[in-house]
């Protein structure tokens, strides 16, 4: 990967570009299996480019983990930043997964996992099916390497730009800083089933002509689809939202005040936060 310093201070730049992270002896951890094959492939066929501004977040994220995985060093029932493996027999042959838990509380049996993340990203109180996935997939390792079975996961969110105000103000916003959100639990048999199909598909995509591979799913892109909105003259939130213009514009026409404005839709997941959009034609 090529990170352009777009920042121009050297100390930033070089903290940004020192990821230490290490797969271990896994070919695969939640996180690989999290991502689209289509993108892999790209990642296979083309150097990813970012700049490094773009990626302060990350950092956060790292320094955050940093300092948990000191403290619990002091708290004999927490054991972190441990990597647990497993090893599935798929189409292309055994493949040893890695999942590397950033708390585990060994007198509750419970993982736990911290994400930095947007007050956005959890105003709906239920976790992204990649955070399923991924502390699923962290339970199924933890089982094939110690026998122990986990019995609950949680996802501990870090509201990175939550504000005291708006949580005064919205009754919807969170009311803290940090939100922890269970995630439900699959049975083995589904996670293995998952991680099997998972690595069946990107090693297919890896073994064969990018031209010969399906695109990103809208799902995978985080899509956005075309919206049209009607409005009323000097307000900025749409009164309703239509997936048409023939419906906006029928509900618009009744009053003389009002008006349609089309929301183009968006790949949200192509436009920022792919590395090799650059390169791609679906994009």
């Amino acid at each position: 990967m090529q990170l352009i310093d777009d920042i121009g201070i050297r100390p930033i730049y070089e903290a940004l570009k020192n990821d230490k992270y290490d797969r271990g002896a896994a070919d695969y951890t939640p996180s690989s299996l999290n991502q689209p094959a289509y993108q892999r492939r790209m990642m296979d066929e083309y150097d990813s480019i970012e700049n490094a501004s773009e990626k302060i977040f990350a950092l956060l994220g790292t320094s955050v983990h940093h300092m948990v995985e000191l403290a619990a060093e002091y708290n004999e029932e927490y054991v972190s930043e441990r990597r647990y493996y497993g090893t599935i027999e798929t189409d292309y042959g055994d493949k040893k997964v890695g999942a590397q838990i950033d708390l585990y509380n060994t007198d509750t049996n419970a993982i736990y996992d911290m994400k930095v993340t947007s007050a956005y990203s959890v105003m709906k109180g239920e976790p992204k099916s990649d955070w399923v996935a991924q502390l699923n997939v962290c339970r199924w390792c933890v089982n094939a390497d110690t026998g122990n079975l986990p019995e609950s996961l949680t996802i501990v969110a870090i509201l990175r730009d939550w504000s005291k105000l708006q949580a005064l103000r919205d009754r919807s916003y969170p009311r803290q800083q940090v939100v922890k959100i269970p995630v439900p639990l699959w049975t083995l048999e589904k996670t293995s089933n998952w991680i099997r199909s998972r690595i069946n598909l990107i090693e297919r995509y890896l073994s064969q002509p990018l031209t010969d591979c399906a695109p990103c799913t809208d799902e995978e892109v985080w899509a956005k689809p075309t919206k049209w909105a009607v409005m009323k003259s000097g307000k900025t939130r749409a009164i309703k939202l239509y997936d048409n213009d023939y419906d906006a514009a029928n509900h618009a026409k009744g009053e003389g005040n009002l008006y349609v404005e089309k929301r183009q839709g968006e790949r949200v997941r192509c436009q920022a936060y792919c590395p090799v959009s650059q390169h791609c034609k679906f994009k």
